[in-house]
C-alpha cells in the first residue's frame, strides 16, 4: 500500500510541477520592451506549527510567471515518547497558488494534494480526525486534497512569514492495535475525514533572484544594434532596433556612441495608497505637459530615439515592499496612458518602481531653511538600514516635530513621476 501511495504522490508532484504548464506557454519575444515577470525564486520555510509538536516541517515554493507559484511542503516525526506515547507520521503536501496582485506578496489561494503514512499511540489529535486514539493504536495511510486560502508578509528581500489554513477532504485506512508494545491487530477500516486539512504559520527566507519587477534593459541584460530599422512611422523618423540579448549580439556590429538623455518629471496627484490619478486640472496639466515631452522628441527629426524608461518614486512613509509596489504601479498607470496616445513607440518602453527616494530626501534637506536637526536627519539616512527602523528614529527625533515638517515641505516633491529617453544624433 505505501509502494501505491508513493505512486500518487509522484503522479500529484508531476501534474503540478511548473515545467509542465509551461510547457505550451509561448516563449516571451527578445525584441519586445514589454515589463517582464518578477524573476523566478525560490523560497525555503518550515511550519512553525509542525515544529512546536516535534516534527521536522519543511517546504520549497517556486514562483513562475506574475502570480502563480508552486508549494511543496512535508512533515516528518520519528519520535516515541514516554508511556509508549508516539505520532510517528511522514507527509507530503504539494500545492498550486494563485495570488491575488503579486506574487508571493499577500493574499493567495491554494489547490493542494496531500498523503503520507501513520502511526499513532496515546495521542489527542485535533478535530476528531481518531477518536480513538486515546486508547488504541493506529497504523496506516492516507490521501486527499483540498482548497486554502493564506496570506503573506515579507519583512525585507529575503525574510517573510506566511498563514495560512485549508479545508478538505482525506481518505484513510487504517489498522487498529492494542496500546501496548507488540499489541495484536484489532481491526481495520477506512476513515472519511472532511474538515481542515493544512494549518501552517511558515517562516521564509528566500534565495535566489531577488524580486525586481524591472525590465532586461533596466537589468543590463540587452544591447544595441546599431543599424537603423524603418519602423513604419513618419517618412522622416527611424528608430533602431533595441532589444537583442548582448550575449547573441556580433562582435562586428558597432554600438551608438554619445548617447544623450532628457527627462520630464512629473507630479501627480492622488488618493492615499492609489495608483489612479485624480481627475482635476493639476494632473491634466501634468499630462498634456508629458504629451508635449514626447512630441518634440518624436517630431525632431536630427535625433534617433533608442529607449523611453518611465520610473515611478514614492515618498518614505509607510513600509518599503509597500512603497516599491505602489511606485511600480503609479509608473505602469502612466505607461499605459503613454502607450495609448503612442502605441508605435511601445517597443521603446519600460517600467520601473524605485520605491522610496532616499537619495531625493538628502538633496532636498539642503533646500529647507531653518531646519536645526538635519545633521541628525542625514546620520540617521545614511547610517541606520531601512529595515533596522530608520523611518522609526526620525519620526522620533525631537518629539516628531521635523518629521511632521518634513511631510508638509520634502514629501510631496519625492512622490514623482520620470519620463526619461535616451537618443543619439542621427550621423
Amino acid at each position: 500500500m505505501v509502494r501505491y501511495l508513493t505512486r500518487v504522490l509522484i503522479v500529484c508532484g508531476v501534474l503540478w510541477s511548473p515545467s509542465i504548464w509551461a510547457a505550451d506557454k509561448p516563449k516571451p519575444r527578445t525584441d519586445s520592451l514589454a515589463v517582464e515577470a518578477p524573476a523566478a525564486e525560490f523560497d525555503l520555510k518550515t511550519n512553525l506549527l509542525y515544529d512546536a509538536t516535534t516534527s521536522i516541517a519543511l517546504g520549497l515554493e517556486y514562483g513562475w510567471g506574475k502570480r502563480l507559484s508552486f508549494d511543496i511542503s512535508g512533515s516528518y516525526n520519528p519520535w516515541t515518547f514516554s508511556g509508549g506515547r508516539k505520532w510517528k507520521h511522514w507527509m507530503v503536501q504539494p500545492e498550486l497558488r494563485i495570488w491575488t496582485k503579486e506574487r508571493q506578496l499577500g493574499h493567495f489561494f491554494g489547490i493542494h494534494a496531500l498523503g503520507g503514512v501513520y502511526n499513532l499511540n496515546r495521542m489527542y489529535l485535533p478535530f476528531r480526525t481518531f477518536p480513538e486514539t486515546n486508547s488504541y493504536r493506529h497504523e496506516g495511510w492516507g490521501v486527499g486534497a483540498g482548497v486554502a486560502y493564506g496570506y503573506r508578509w515579507n519583512f525585507s528581500e529575503r525574510w517573510g512569514m506566511e498563514g495560512e489554513i485549508g479545508f478538505g477532504y482525506i481518505y484513510a485506512h487504517y489498522d487498529r492495535f492494542c496500546p501496548v508494545v507488540c499489541g495484536e491487530r484489532l481491526s481495520s477500516g477506512v476513515k472519511h475525514y472532511i474538515g481542515p486539512t493544512k494549518i501552517a504559520l511558515n517562516l521564509i527566507y528566500r534565495f535566489g533572484a531577488k524580486r525586481r519587477k524591472q525590465s532586461r534593459i533596466a537589468r543590463g541584460e540587452v544591447g544595441f544594434i546599431s543599424r537603423p530599422v524603418r519602423r513604419g512611422l513618419r517618412d522622416t523618423l527611424y528608430i533602431r532596433d533595441t532589444i537583442v540579448v548582448r550575449d547573441t549580439i556580433e562582435r562586428s556590429v558597432s554600438q551608438p556612441t554619445a548617447v544623450r538623455n532628457e527627462k520630464l518629471t512629473l507630479h501627480l496627484q492622488y488618493s492615499v495608497g492609489s495608483s489612479v490619478p485624480l481627475q482635476n486640472s493639476e494632473n491634466q496639466a501634468e499630462l498634456a505637459a508629458l504629451s508635449r515631452f514626447v512630441e518634440r522628441m518624436r517630431r525632431d527629426t536630427t535625433i534617433v530615439i533608442h529607449d523611453i524608461r518611465i520610473i515611478g518614486y514614492c515618498s518614505i512613509e509607510g513600509t518599503a515592499a509597500y512603497n516599491n509596489k505602489l511606485s511600480y504601479e503609479r509608473a505602469q498607470g502612466v505607461a499605459d496612458y503613454f502607450m495609448q496616445r503612442y502605441p508605435q513607440l511601445s517597443e521603446l518602453l519600460h517600467v520601473e518602481g524605485r520605491g522610496e527616494d532616499w537619495d531625493g530626501l538628502l538633496v532636498a534637506l539642503s533646500k529647507v531653511p531653518n531646519l536645526a536637526e538635519r545633521t541628525y536627519i542625514e546620520y540617521i539616512v545614511r547610517n541606520v538600514g531601512v529595515y533596522e527602523g530608520r523611518e522609526r528614529m526620525l519620526m522620533e527625533l525631537s518629539g516628531g516635530v521635523p518629521y511632521r515638517r518634513l511631510m508638509v515641505e520634502v514629501f510631496p516633491q519625492l512622490r514623482r513621476i520620470e519620463c526619461s529617453i535616451d537618443y543619439t544624433i542621427r550621423e
